[in-house]
């Protein structure tokens, strides 16, 4: 079932983003909001909406076994955490001790004895419920200042518990590592994912920061610092650019470039983009000879080519159209989903009902998403798994992409709703035309591209020409055209 309210944790994402919230407070907030003082009710509200980080990930409610279904919550939500904040794969040593890197089981179990004190059961989608937390919300909180110990648990099977262990924090950071504080004096939680928040954001911490520039890098360029950016353990892929990793890492921090407040992102943004490396073209003037020495671009000699995400790519059709539709926050609007695509729900007709037009031409981000099903024309273009972190889409070329954007319903809407915006400016073709290529590629046609787009609009014309609105389709025809090019999909 949908979480009814998961679209109140998105919004808090949005607001902290637009407002350049320090990254490390953003932690913190998501890994014990619950755990910190607020000024008013209000405050109070989005910090519990923040601990939705720990609520909203995959379960398997209908597991009959209570006790594997606890652990199993606990291993879903050490596992996205070490993967997205700390770039290891803290999973792996929930049977044993990590067969790569310095992470011994008890560590594992360690820090599991953050979340086992938390509220986990059947119950509003395996959390607490809106009673616990005070708000109508999907969060995350204790159940008490004194929970039973957790046990390790012998290769990992429920029914062969071990020792006893203490909470405590990955014992190979021997400088973090430290006994936790006992919760103060008649509190109602055990404080102990607080301090475990303010772990991951120490200074220290050799990886929260990195881990974070380095998919703000991968996010501009298409390609990180760290090619496998879930995983900075021994069986990584090494830094291409060390030194500029541990550099950005530095200055996102403690800032000695251009000011700003430590932690926070637009800066750093603003530093990336507005460097040289950024600034450069796809195509280089020694392209054959650095090709050669360096087929990769490993070492960034050209800015890399890479295609729109699934999200940017659906924003921007309907931002060229004249359809996109601003509208910030609030309840996840429902798209147009064809019946074959609906064929894996058991009740069809109540899991899934349109929104009206004018909801379905919002931003892709406020879009509903199940883990399944999903929309089509987002899952052919790659979109992110729903069901795990997912470090780096796929970027794949694959037929069914050309045969998508040629047939699917809402290119074939976008592309008439931007000739219909063409025929509201001007009459005259010449001019259409260059302000479709001014709205799709943000430049003039060149002359020979005009005359290609004259000869297309004149032969489509005498094609719907028995046709009432001939010359509308023949410019709607123009307009998917553009729609399916490669200068208007990948960003050059």
């Amino acid at each position: 079932a949908a979480h009814a309210n998961a679209w109140r944790y998105r919004d808090y994402v949005v607001a902290s983003f637009n407002a350049d919230k320090p990254f490390d407070w953003f932690l913190i907030e998501q890994i014990a909001g619950d755990l910190l003082p607020a000024k008013d009710e209000a405050r109070r509200r989005e910090q519990r909406i923040a601990t939705g980080f720990l609520s909203l990930g995959p379960k398997m409610l209908a597991e009959p076994d209570k006790v594997k279904m606890e652990m199993d919550i606990i291993d879903e939500q050490i596992d996205t955490l070490g993967k997205a904040l700390l770039g290891l794969t803290l999973g792996c040593a929930r049977c044993h001790d990590h067969k790569f890197d310095p992470i011994l089981q008890s560590d594992y179990y360690r820090i599991a004895s953050f979340f086992w004190a938390g509220h986990i059961g059947q119950g509003n989608q395996g959390g607490p419920t809106g009673k616990d937390l005070g708000f109508d919300v999907y969060g995350w909180t204790d159940k008490s200042a004194e929970p039973l110990p957790i046990r390790l648990l012998i290769n990992g099977e429920r029914h062969k518990p071990g020792p006893k262990i203490a909470p405590g924090f990955l014992s190979a950071m021997t400088e973090l590592d430290k006994t936790l504080a006992a919760p103060p004096t008649n509190s109602k939680t055990t404080h102990r994912r607080l301090q475990f928040a303010k772990w991951i954001t120490d200074a220290r911490n050799p990886l929260t920061a990195r881990v974070l520039v380095n998919r703000l890098w991968q996010h501009h360029f298409g390609r990180a610092l760290v090619r496998t950016p879930n995983n900075f353990g021994y069986k990584s892929d090494p830094p291409t650019h060390p030194k500029l990793l541990d550099w950005l890492a530095a200055e996102f921090m403690e800032p000695t470039t251009g000011g700003g407040a430590p932690w926070t992102l637009k800066r750093l943004h603003k530093l990336i983009m507005m460097s040289d490396t950024y600034q450069q073209q796809s195509v280089h003037p020694q392209e054959v000879e650095y090709a050669q020495r360096d087929f990769l671009n490993r070492n960034l000699w050209k800015f890399n080519r890479h295609r729109l995400n699934s999200e940017a790519l659906r924003d921007a059709m309907l931002a060229v159209s004249g359809q996109l539709n601003l509208k910030m926050g609030g309840p996840s609007f429902y798209p147009k989903m064809s019946s074959e695509a609906l064929e894996g729900l058991s009740r069809k007709a109540g899991d899934w009902k349109d929104s009206p037009t004018d909801e379905r031409s919002r931003r892709s981000i406020y879009m509903m998403t199940k883990r399944s099903p999903l929309l089509p024309l987002m899952t052919v273009f790659d979109f992110s798994d729903t069901t795990a972190s997912c470090g780096q889409r796929e970027v794949t070329t694959v037929a069914p992409q050309a045969l998508a954007l040629l047939n699917n319903h809402f290119a074939h809407s976008q592309s008439e709703a931007l000739a219909n915006r063409l025929a509201k400016q001007t009459s005259r073709t010449d001019e259409q035309i260059k302000l479709a290529w001014r709205l799709a590629f943000g430049r003039n046609p060149t002359d020979k591209e005009l005359g290609q787009a004259e000869t297309h609009l004149r032969v489509q014309r005498i094609h719907f020409g028995k046709k009432e609105n001939a010359d509308h389709l023949a410019l709607a025809s123009l307009c998917h055209v553009l729609l399916n090019s490669n200068e208007f999909i990948y960003v050059d």
